[in-house]
């Protein structure tokens, strides 16, 4: 899947590889989501989804959408699956973490639904973040919130 995010900035390291995954999949509280295409058996979108014990909230990420199947609700696709399974999990709530300086991308989880909490992280990869974005305390995660009807 192609995958060229304006904030990374050494091309070299890889945000995801197959270590990484192998990690996310030997996890039992988290599980690796792909929506292949019906006629081409191309991967068109990924989404992780971690299911906490004893949290009362789910959390997804590393969801990424083929660039040429964008805009063609793939993304709303696999994050209402997972959002379905958080449920049936007895899970309360789902969480995302955001870029802060990734606007686009936190409006388009604000359109279905999710909300700011006003709690932020470090990334793994602050490494690879342009100085320009850049800041003194290393939060460049923005956790945002939906909760899940019942």
């Amino acid at each position: 899947m192609e995958q060229n995010p304006f904030f990374i900035d050494c091309p070299s390291s890889e945000r995801m590889n197959r270590h990484e995954w192998n990690k996310i999949l030997s996890e039992t509280h988290q599980k690796a989501y792909a929506l292949q295409q019906r006629v081409t058996k191309e991967i068109v979108g990924v989404i992780v989804l971690e299911i906490p014990p004893k949290i009362d909230y789910g959390k997804f990420g590393i969801f990424a959408v083929a660039k040429s199947y964008r805009g063609k609700k793939i993304g709303h696709i696999l994050i209402d699956h997972v959002e379905q399974i958080a449920k049936a999990s007895s899970k309360k709530s789902m969480k995302i973490e955001v870029l802060v300086f990734a606007k686009r991308l936190e409006e388009y989880y604000q359109k279905l639904g999710y909300v700011c909490t006003g709690k932020t992280a470090s990334f793994f990869h602050n490494g690879c973040i342009k100085p320009e974005y850049r800041n003194a305390d290393s939060h460049y995660l923005k956790e945002l919130e939906k909760i899940l009807s019942i």
